[in-house]
């Protein structure tokens, strides 16, 4: 039987060198002595100085963790069940509520969604329009967008995975 065992008393072991940081376990007698960072070869020591992973432990700690409830945005859909998950995706007050979208070419039909801050694509639209259309989704709140794609390995995705500025 596989289990998950936590130990919140972790101790952040901290390279003399570079810096790099690591939570090692309060159970575990054999501390790590050089650094596992590629190329360094410093040595780790305890670090009470430093706070050590204060972004994950404060995340984790203070409960301020979101889960991702992601749904499926498709043509397939009726139209009262995708109107009703485009409302809850905009107005999302609620921790059950839609937080992230899987969606086919639908979007490109000028449904509104809200804002959005990060677009991933698995594949390469077939024209420059289609690109440039389900990119700009993201941003529009303030300009700051993430976007992603995968390109295949299919001929008019690997074009552009070699030029870039083409699609662009």
């Amino acid at each position: 039987m596989a289990a998950i065992i936590i130990n919140p008393g972790g101790k952040v072991l901290t390279c003399d060198r570079c810096y790099h940081q690591i939570t090692h376990s309060p159970t575990s007698s054999h501390l790590p002595e050089t650094c596992r960072s590629l190329g360094c070869g410093g040595h780790y020591h305890e670090d009470d100085q430093r706070p050590g992973l204060v972004y994950y432990r404060q995340m984790y700690q203070q409960g301020e963790v979101r889960r991702i409830v992601a749904a499926e945005h498709t043509g397939l859909l009726s139209r009262t069940n995708r109107e009703r998950l485009e409302h809850r995706f905009i107005h999302s007050d609620r921790y059950c509520d839609p937080n992230f979208i899987s969606a086919t070419s639908t979007l490109e039909m000028g449904i509104n969604i809200g804002d959005l801050s990060s677009v991933f694509l698995c594949s390469l639209p077939p024209n420059v329009a289609n690109y440039q259309q389900r990119i700009g989704r993201a941003g529009r709140r303030d300009g700051n967008a993430l976007v992603g794609v995968i390109a295949n390995a299919k001929p008019h995705d690997l074009f552009f995975y070699s030029d870039p500025a083409q699609i662009l």
